[in-house]
């Protein structure tokens, strides 16, 4: 009984041995070789998309520098427009004409922000569209100081 115990486990011993020199994955045609492809291709998309995202950024970028133009633009048009007030007394309805186009024309730049999506673009033209309000009235009170003046002088 001692003997077949005995042989009973060195053939244990020895299958034990055998089965733990086979390599484990014997018939799989290199799967660690198969996962550092997977990376890497993943690696690559993360890449990608990275610069990508770069391009994003240069184009909000680019849409944001053509909004500040944009303010620079309206404010150049309120300076033109505060100087024909000082200038330019003899014709209030033809001013009111000439803001009102430009309001009109401030309209249309939001319009086109708006459809660029952009959210900051639109904060910009929103606020164009306040300062330019400001300026307008700021010039119709000049027109009427001018115009004050002007009554004063022909009344002296």
């Amino acid at each position: 009984m001692k003997v077949t115990i005995a042989v009973s486990f060195a053939t244990i011993l020895l299958f034990a041995t055998l089965i733990s020199a086979l390599p484990i994955n014997a018939g799989v045609e290199n799967p660690a070789g198969k996962i550092d492809n997977v990376t890497a291709r993943k690696v690559v998309e993360n890449v990608t998309s990275r610069d990508d995202f770069k391009n994003v950024t240069a184009r909000k970028v680019i849409e944001n520098v053509t909004a500040r133009n944009d303010v620079e633009n309206v404010a150049a048009r309120s300076d033109v427009e505060n100087v024909a007030a000082r200038g330019d007394v003899e014709n209030v309805a033809a001013r009111s004409d000439v803001e009102n186009v430009t309001a009109r024309k401030v309209v249309d730049n939001v319009t086109a922000r708006s459809d660029v999506e952009n959210v900051a673009a639109r904060k910009v033209v929103d606020n164009v569209t306040a300062r330019s309000d400001v300026e307008n009235v700021t010039a119709r009170s000049k027109v009427d100081n001018v115009t004050a003046r002007k009554a004063k002088n022909l009344t002296a």
